[in-house]
């Protein structure tokens, strides 16, 4: 199977979305390659991230963030009050834990393209994504049977 890009899975977010919980649940979907979307910590191993993580983490808002805010969209009593969209959806993190140099790459929603940008602190997104659900994988231990010697 292909590796989906970023802008492949944007260009058809709206079935993505209707699609979701399918995804989850088929491990063939879940773990479909996604070009540049991985994990890197210096001192931990690389890890791949697939189209399922992505869509956990973006759908329970775990890696989506907005821009900063500039002066006009400061909201007063008699303007409209909503808070801004969620603008970019992570997908790549490269970082050091120890010195803070972070970087990322995420979809610009309103800009439509790829765009890199730092973190303050990668730990957090690295928790999240470790506490993911993968479709085969349980929590349980498994025994080996041993058999005994005649």
């Amino acid at each position: 199977m292909p590796k989906l890009s970023i802008l492949d899975i944007f260009s058809n977010f709206d079935y993505y979305k209707e699609h979701y919980l399918s995804i989850l649940s088929d491990a063939n979907l879940y773990f479909s390659e996604v070009e540049n979307a991985h994990f890197k910590l210096q001192f931990l191993n690389d890890k791949k991230i697939y189209l399922g993580d992505l869509l956990q983490l973006w759908f329970s808002e775990k890696w989506l963030f907005q821009r900063q805010l500039a002066l006009k969209f400061f909201s007063f009593p008699w303007g409209n009050t909503s808070q801004p969209e969620q603008d970019l959806y992570l997908f790549a993190v490269e970082g050091n834990i120890l010195t803070g140099n972070n970087i990322c790459k995420a979809w610009c929603a309103s800009e439509n393209k790829v765009i890199t940008t730092t973190l303050d602190a990668v730990l957090p997104y690295y928790c999240y994504f470790k506490a993911l659900t993968r479709p085969g994988a349980r929590n349980e231990t498994k025994v080996k049977l041993v058999r005994p010697a005649v």
